[in-house]
This record gives C-alpha cells, structure tokens and sequence, in this order.
C-alpha cells in the first residue's frame, strides 16, 4: 500500500534561460562561504579551457561565494563541492544548470543532501546573479515516477538521502520526483523499468516516459484528447494509452498529479 499522507511535488521554480545564442550561460557551480582563495584553487583544478575564461568567481551577500562555470559537462562540480566542504567544515553547494533537470545538493560532512528549488533562485537569494538565467519563469510541469518491481529496501539502499520521495505501491516503488531525474537514476541503479509521468498544469499535457537499462522511450499525450504520437511501445506494455488509465495501471493516485483537480480519486 502508498503511503496515503505521501505529498504532492513541489512546482519547482524554473529559471530559463534569457538573451540569445551567443549570452554566456552557467552550466554549474559550486557555492558556499568559503574564502574566495579556496575556489580560486578549486578553479585551479578545472580543466584549462574551462580556467581560460570559462568559469569566475563572485561574492554575494553574507559571506557567501560562488564558482560560475559556463562550460563542459557538471560532473567535476560534486566532488570540488564534496572537498570544500571537509576542508572548511561548512555546507558547500553543488549547483547543476540542467535545462531539463536543474538541482541543488548540499554537502556538510553528512553525505550530500538534494534540496527543491532552482539553483539561480538559491543564488539570487544570496545576491548573486547566473549569468543568462536573468529572467524568472515560474514551472508549471510536476512529475511522478514508479520503478518498477522495486522494493522500499532497495530504494533506501540506493539512495538514502532520498528516502522522504519514496512510497510503496502495488507496481513497486512511488517516487515523488520534481523531474524525473530521481526516478530514473534509481530505475539505473536497480536494473529496473521505470516509468515518469509528467503534468504541465499550464498547458494542460501530459508526457510518459518509459526506461529501461540500455534504452528509453518517451510518448506524448494531451489533456482529454488523443494521443500525440505513436503509443505502440506504452501500449504492449502497459495495455493503456490514455492518462487516466496510465495512471490507473502504474497504481498513481490522481490527487498526487492533479492536486488541483476537483474529480481527483485515489
């Protein structure tokens, strides 16, 4: 059975990008308040493009300073967070600038913690601006996921910083997601099938996804409408193409996707 006092997610905040092709925009960056000489050695540690006028350094309100790097793939920035964090015994942020999956996670000698939000609204809080995410744009996209044959053992054991998103239901494990990253990150570590469920409450669609290890396929559905692409693939797997019955299938309780929606039943 779910957990019936499981939440809905949160509409995270979804700053886009602003200006045009050729603005500087941030990939990520690493926060906290730490002596600026300490990033500039961390920067020190980037590769030589990225030190050659791809990445700076800030200072912002209460202390707080920033590496910006406006280059090259994110994953270097954990571990210099994870580092900083130990050497200065304070929390040190890792700031990731995914288009599609933005994140923040924190690091203070427990074990690196997600957090909600937008990692250019964490800076904005601290008076510090990302360069090209000048204009707010407020997300109306939530997301819901299942892995498939999963348990709540296994789940914890993957990713136990993350256990508040977790709930059992009858598919296997529920994941409260913001974007889809948590659900197939896990569906990864446990060889699983995973499945995301999206709902822009803007534009009234939806989009599910299906992943699998080696592969993943992604369909297109609008609100009491047909589908908008080929639903071969969701269909000979879950029998269902519609999104009342998707969500019927996967055991996705409504008021957990459309919190707003009068008719919603468990």
């Amino acid at each position: 059975m779910m957990n019936s006092l499981m939440s809905p997610p949160p509409v995270y905040t979804y700053l886009s990008p602003a200006g045009t092709v050729d603005t500087v925009d941030t990939h990520w960056a690493i926060a906290g308040e730490v002596p600026v000489d300490a990033l500039t050695a961390a920067r020190g540690q980037l590769p030589e493009f990225l030190q050659a006028g791809s990445s700076e350094i800030l200072s912002g309100n209460d202390g707080m300073s920033v590496l910006l790097v406006y280059d090259g793939p994110a994953c270097d920035g954990e571990y210099l967070a994870s580092t900083l964090s130990e050497e200065h015994r304070t929390p040190v942020y890792f700031l990731d600038f995914h288009e599609y999956a933005p994140r923040i996670r924190k690091f203070d000698g427990t074990g690196g913690q997600w957090q909600d939000g937008h990692p250019a609204a964490f800076l904005r809080a601290h008076g510090i601006t990302a360069p090209g995410y000048e204009e707010v744009e407020q997300s109306s996209v939530v997301a819901i996921g299942v892995v498939e044959g999963a348990t709540m053992g296994q789940a914890r054991k993957a990713f136990p910083e993350l256990e508040d998103l977790f709930a059992a239901n009858s598919r296997g494990v529920l994941v409260t997601d913001i974007s889809g990253l948590v659900t197939d990150n896990l569906a990864r570590a446990l060889r699983r099938r995973g499945y995301v469920v999206f709902y822009d409450r803007a534009g009234q669609r939806f989009l599910c996804t299906i992943s699998e290890p080696g592969w993943r396929y992604t369909e297109g559905f609008s609100l009491g409408g047909w589908p908008t692409a080929n639903c071969k693939v969701i269909d000979s797997i879950l029998g269902e193409t519609t999104i009342d019955g998707i969500l019927r299938v996967l055991d996705i309780p409504r008021r957990l996707l459309l919190p707003d929606c009068p008719d919603c039943l468990d």
